[in-house]
């Protein structure tokens, strides 16, 4: 096109391993995590119903007996692939007559007469969430994508191929979208004060997008079109419906025939059923809205309903009509669409558990496979994807300094390596020329008897983490509104009060039960810690150093797990304050941890720090990065890696994230202490060899296989040491050592990870992590919409390869499906 590129910066998706981008935005991330619910956002909205079916279409070369809608979702993220969608949604397309009878029909921008058929650009455009990563913020919007936009129009408009008159944009909010507390949301599809340009609005920047206008008043709209069919566009991220946007879908009359139903998140997604307890399945309920969904895609025969999402960085149909190479369920008036690879990074299409089976998938299965195992296997694209090297980098660093320089440390880790592992003893830097001397102390006593008092400790500890994690589960289960469903306003006034009155029995009940059994929990951890401490304050004089230390960091952490159980409590209190009559006595559970929480570690300094400050402060650090690396990676795997499995593969996904743990922990330190330069080398010589065996199976979706590979390369480096073991009589200089460890920490953090995720990815976990770790911009897609009086279909346009140059783009038909409405 005309205008050169290299005027343009085109920048790539944003770093998710802890990118500089991302670390800028935790703190609106968090903000939104902190307030989620409070205040609602949405209270001082109000919607009016948009009306297409009284106004001139601007399509004067499509039929009055049809009406054309463009939809997309998750964008604003790699400016090649948003420039990509931006110039197919601005134009029209031409394809062949056969396009939709199963065949990979291609898209020109011109007719010919091997595309005679035109799709016309649509009426208005549809945004369905996460408008812009990380943080859909000002200027992330206006950089990726207002300004993507902005080139496919001047583009197209230089050719003469895109209208001048303005096309309606609307959208709905996802989550990313209210990390910025929809401000940018609003300066994106908020109509404005000002008419429509690219100029500023009274009250700060105007986010005008070229060759759109702007008419929404809410975060959520209602669309009557021609043909009496009706576009819902829903507003449920925080977890529920508002009540003013229940009475506006309510005030539009009865439920209609015909509909579209726009929704941040997906009802079917990855090839798992929605749970029925799932905040878009109850919005669904509450809006009085039958679940297709949970009914094997059966609709009334008298209604047509498409529910459209994004959320999931790809494309998949769930029912409607049947494929030709599939013997998936089919519906010929519903069907369940994830649409979200409107420019964002490609999240893994062939992760499925096979609870509900696609009609279409985008990309397909085998092709995902391959382009994901290609990514995260290289470790290269993982150093690119962020600043986790540096995090590997510096954990090495800690645990190599407590293993090697600090005395106090060091005790209890030679033990380990020499009498246990048999390694060769470690002749390193000696720092005790700096540091003040450790008395002598002996631990026979106190090691003799500490096996159940460590294990109290433990418990203690265990049971104060399942205290929180509880009253969360309570604090969840009450939601700060309940607002109530479409059927119960309709309900008599009589009916309303008594199923009112029944329910806040119910809820009480419930309530006292859950408060008894988290209060049993806190009183059986603090037992359990007293127990523990007054064992170990009569033994304190034979504690070592180190493990005088860690009972100090026990304190800390039973210390900051009562105080979140306090803040837990607090906010509890507040959701049930708009039903009951809250006294200031009810907030003695509260007071009485937070106290214990400011006291505790003064007490335990007070009774087990009697070793110089710099003994305790060291193993304080190392203990507490080793800690929260190694847990933290086993409830990653266990949480987030197993979120799609029951328990059975949770646990195993456990396993998984121990044998990550001790890979990121101890590969750096075990080569960098115990091993000589040859084992250096070797290990590194062993990423170069195992990262192309690793993609080839990978992408062959041998799960087993892959998982067997990594344990016998995770193996053959923790192994090195023994087998090229340091010379204990010519050791290498401390700070060699150590520059030499935060290089391989740095390695390994990354390649460790990239198996992590593929070994993850065979098992159907991770999708989301693997997808942000990959940053792949290929496959992206779109959907053009066609209404008639009769029927509703959609046309899936998809591009492989985006790219910067608009007219050299190769859209093709993804997937074309039609449902059937009653006249």
């Amino acid at each position: 096109m005309s205008t050169p590129n290299e005027e343009r910066n085109f920048k790539g998706p944003v770093r998710w391993l802890l990118g500089r981008q991302l670390i800028g935005s935790l703190k609106k991330v968090a903000l939104y995590t902190a307030l989620k619910g409070k205040p609602d956002l949405r209270d001082w909205m109000r919607a009016e119903p948009i009306r297409f079916d009284n106004r001139p279409r601007q399509n004067t070369a499509s039929s009055e007996d049809e009406f054309w809608f463009d939809y997309l979702a998750d964008v604003g993220d790699g400016m090649t692939a948003m420039y990509s969608i931006a110039c197919l949604c601005l134009s029209d397309l031409w394809t062949e007559d056969s396009a939709g009878s199963g065949s990979a029909a291609y898209f020109k921008f011109n007719r010919s007469d091997e595309a005679p058929l035109l799709l016309p650009r649509g009426e208005f455009l549809f945004v369905g969430g996460d408008t812009s990563y990380h943080v859909a913020d000002y200027a992330t919007l206006a950089n990726r994508f207002q300004l993507p936009f902005k080139w496919a129009f001047e583009d197209l408009q230089s050719i003469n191929a895109v209208s001048e008159t303005r096309r309606p944009l609307f959208g709905i909010p996802g989550n990313h979208d209210y990390y910025d507390l929809i401000d940018g949301f609003g300066r994106q599809f908020l109509k404005p004060i000002e008419p429509e340009d690219d100029g500023g609005e009274v009250g700060g920047p105007q986010l005008s997008t070229k060759g759109f206008e702007r008419h929404q008043s809410a975060s959520y709209a209602a669309l009557q079109l021609p043909f009496d069919w009706w576009f819902w566009g829903v507003d449920d991220e925080v977890g529920h419906i508002d009540s003013r946007q229940l009475a506006f879908f309510a005030g539009l009359g009865d439920i209609p025939r015909k509909l579209i139903v726009a929704t941040p998140e997906p009802t079917t997604v990855l090839g798992k059923q929605a749970a029925p307890d799932n905040s878009t399945v109850k919005a669904f309920g509450d809006l009085g809205l039958e679940p297709a969904f949970l009914q094997n895609g059966t609709l009334d025969p008298d209604y047509c309903r498409l529910d459209l999402s994004g959320d999931t960085h790809h494309y998949a149909r769930y029912w409607g009509s049947p494929s030709p190479d599939k013997e998936a369920p089919a519906a010929a008036n519903y069907a369940s669409v994830v649409s979200g690879s409107g420019g964002a990074f490609l999240h893994p299409s062939h992760v499925d558990v096979n609870e509900v089976e696609e009609q279409a998938l985008y990309p397909a299965a085998e092709v995902s496979r391959a382009e994901v195992a290609k990514q995260i296997m290289n470790p290269l694209v993982i150093v690119w994807g962020g600043f986790v090297f540096l995090a590997g980098a510096l954990i090495a660093a800690i645990v190599f300094f407590a293993g090697t320089a600090a005395p106090s440390s060091r005790g209890p880790i030679d033990r380990v390596l020499n009498d246990v592992l048999k390694l060769p003893k470690y002749e390193g830097h000696e720092f005790s020329r700096y540091l003040p001397p450790l008395p002598a102390v002996q631990t026979a006593a106190v090691a003799e008897g500490a096996v159940v008092p460590a294990l109290f400790l433990i418990v203690s500890l265990i049971l104060a983490g399942a205290t929180i994690l509880y009253l969360n589960k309570l604090r969840k289960s009450f939601p700060v509104i309940s607002p109530e469903p479409l059927k119960m306003r309709k309900a008599p006034v009589a009916q309303k009060r008594q199923e009112g009155s029944k329910k806040e029995d119910e809820d009480n009940s419930k309530i006292h039960k859950m408060i008894t059994l988290a209060g049993a929990l806190a009183v059986a951890s603090g037992v359990a810690l007293v127990a523990s401490m007054f064992y170990f304050f009569h033994k304190r004089e034979s504690l070592s150093p180190f493990g005088s230390s860690l009972l100090i960091l026990c304190s800390l952490i039973w210390s900051g797990v009562a105080l979140a159980a306090s803040v837990v409590y607090a906010e509890f209190l507040r959701k049930r304050a708009p039903k009951t009559l809250i006294h200031g006595i009810d907030y003695w559970p509260a007071w009485v941890l937070a106290t214990l929480a400011a006291l505790l570690p003064y007490v335990a300094y007070f009774l087990f720090g009697r070793f110089p400050a710099i003994y305790v402060t060291t193993d304080v650090i190392f203990s507490s990065v080793a800690l929260l690396a190694s847990i933290g990676l086993i409830v990653l795997a266990v949480v987030v890696g197993g979120a799609l499995h029951g328990w059975p593969g949770k646990a195993g996904f456990g396993l998984l994230g121990v044998w990550h743990a001790l890979l990121q922990i101890a590969t750096p330190f075990l080569l960098v202490r115990a091993g000589n330069w040859q084992a250096w080398l070797l290990a590194i010589a062993a990423v170069l060899a195992f990262a192309p065996l690793g993609y080839l199976v990978a992408k062959r979706a041998a799960a087993w296989l892959l998982t067997i590979v990594w344990l016998i390369y995770g193996s053959l480096v923790l192994a090195l040491p023994i087998w090229f073991p340091n010379t204990p009589g010519e050791p290498v200089n401390w700070w060699i050592r150590l520059l030499v460890v935060m290089i391989l920490g740095a390695l390994f953090s990354c390649v460790w990870l990239g198996w992590y995720l593929a070994v993850s990815l065979a098992f159907n976990g991770h999708e989301n992590e693997a997808g942000g770790a990959a940053r792949i911009e290929r496959y992206k897609e779109f959907i053009r919409i066609r209404l008639t009086k009769s029927s509703l279909t959609a046309y899936v346009i998809g591009i492989d390869d985006p790219r910067t140059e608009g007219r050299s783009l190769k859209p093709k038909i993804v997937d074309v499906f039609e449902l059937k409405a009653q006249t």
